[in-house]
């Protein structure tokens, strides 16, 4: 990724120390209040760190936004290498993989739902966050469906990748608009986070293992 625009990385190790706090507490001030009640003298109180010291490594609020947003998907991005780590998935059995693949996703959008809400909130008015964020969850969707593909030989579906792709896009736009929204935004019917996991699961598992009809002229593209 190119350096971000104005932004003066800290070389003495003391000064890179108090950038962290101010990374951290910036991330932890915006999961809380959102973009527009984020100011940089709060985050000073915050990080107890000067609002001058804070300028000296960044030009505006956006940018050190930028800066927060980019640290944060690093740290989510570290998260997300569970669907690569062998062991974490090994003696399962077919359907048991999917139920777990559902909600290992669920947990990571549980987790970070405040900050990934005002990212997704800020994407719309930010390129630079929004192409970050599609990259995230372009190399979260590869790693899920490499996962889920390892059962691919007792799908009745006929395109292996497709149906586990329209897997992810579904489970993945379910967390991530409950995220957005909130649990009722799209239906007044309450689900938990555990029962709308537990539903995806069933939807997902009828899709991969049941009987689907599939066009043939659409599976051949």
């Amino acid at each position: 990724m190119e350096p971000l625009p104005a932004l003066r990385p800290p070389q003495q190790s003391r000064s890179r120390a108090s950038f962290e706090r101010v990374l951290d507490a910036g991330a932890q001030l915006l999961a809380q209040q959102g973009y527009d009640a984020f100011t940089i003298a709060e985050l000073s109180q915050r990080a107890n760190v000067s609002v001058g010291a804070i300028y000296a490594r960044v030009d505006s609020k956006e940018t050190l936004v930028l800066a927060i947003h980019e640290r944060e998907m690093t740290r989510i991005g570290r998260e997300q290498r569970i669907f690569e780590q062998d062991r974490r998935w090994a003696g399962l059995s077919d359907a048991a993989l999917v139920d777990a693949l559902v909600h290992e996703l669920s947990a990571l959008m549980l987790r970070n739902q405040a900050i990934l809400r005002v990212f997704q909130i800020r994407a719309a008015s930010d390129a630079r966050i929004a192409d970050a964020g599609s990259r995230a969850s372009h190399d979260l969707a590869r790693a899920w469906e490499a996962r889920a593909l390892t059962c691919r030989d007792s799908f009745t579906h006929a395109n292996a990748e497709r149906a586990v792709d329209v897997c992810f896009r579904v489970v993945y736009a379910a967390f991530i608009r409950r995220v957005l929204h909130g649990p009722t935004f799209e239906s007044p019917r309450a689900l938990s986070w555990e029962q709308l996991a537990d539903e995806l699961v069933a939807l997902c598992t009828a899709y991969l293992f049941g009987a689907v009809v599939v066009d043939s002229a659409q599976v051949a593209q």
